[in-house]
């Protein structure tokens, strides 16, 4: 598979490296971002430790992106706004790279939800067969 970095939305960007939700497409775009990243889907229960191994691989790349502050107040009628303002300075659209096996560390989703919760609250829905 080629190494071929893909551009996403400054704000999917800037959820990584800023550690805060300001994906114009909410958590669907910060998730479609770190499994780009990672090289494989990344389940809600796996997104903060995600988030911490590619934070530095965004930072490496983006080295001004660790200045900048989200304001505490930012809300979804204000956060269209900022992130024009962020897209004016950094770019509307951003490649990031993919994380090397070094950089993350591929855990089975249905291990690391029964390390997080009690395995009597996991559950596993198997999907009947379907043909094409």
């Amino acid at each position: 598979m080629p190494s071929q970095d893909q551009k996403f939305h400054i704000g999917d960007v800037l959820s990584i490296a800023a550690d805060r939700l300001v994906s114009r497409d909410g958590f669907h775009g910060l998730q479609r971002a770190l499994s780009y990243m990672a090289g494989e889907d990344i389940y809600t229960h796996q997104v903060s430790r995600v988030i911490d191994e590619a934070r530095p691989a965004v930072l490496a790349k983006y080295p001004l992106l660790a200045d900048v502050f989200v304001p505490a107040d930012i809300d979804e009628s204000t956060v269209e706004d900022w992130l024009k303002e962020q897209a004016k300075l950094y770019g509307e659209f951003l490649t990031l790279p993919r994380m090397t096996i070094d950089q993350h560390e591929r855990v089975d989703p249905f291990s690391e939800a029964v390390e997080i919760k009690h395995p009597s609250k996991v559950e596993t829905i198997r999907a009947p067969h379907r043909s094409h």
